[in-house]
């Protein structure tokens, strides 16, 4: 898993960072902090599989401080994940 998380969200991301790295893991978690330049961004994911077409999960808002929270979006069409791919890549380097 690739991350992109706001500066405030860096802590919770070293400590799986952390976790993704001992022995007994199966899986691997790397993240960039986003420039604090950076406004408001969407919340996504795309999920890969091996046997079928992946899948964008798009759209939900959490917060642990004012207990907001919505319902999150399946997208399957091709176009719209390839271009949050791209978007993925861009905040990465911003």
């Amino acid at each position: 898993m690739v991350d992109l998380v706001s500066p405030n969200f860096d802590s919770e991301a070293k400590k799986l960072q952390n976790i993704a790295g001992q022995p007994r893991s199966q899986g691997q978690y790397s993240y960039y902090s986003l420039d604090p330049q950076v406004s408001c961004f969407l919340n996504f994911t795309i999920i890969e599989y091996a046997a079928r077409n992946p899948e964008l999960w798009i759209g939900w808002a959490t917060s642990r401080v004012h207990g907001i929270e919505q319902p999150a979006f399946r997208i399957l069409d091709k176009d719209v994940i390839s271009y949050f791919r791209a978007y993925h890549e861009a905040l990465r380097f911003k």
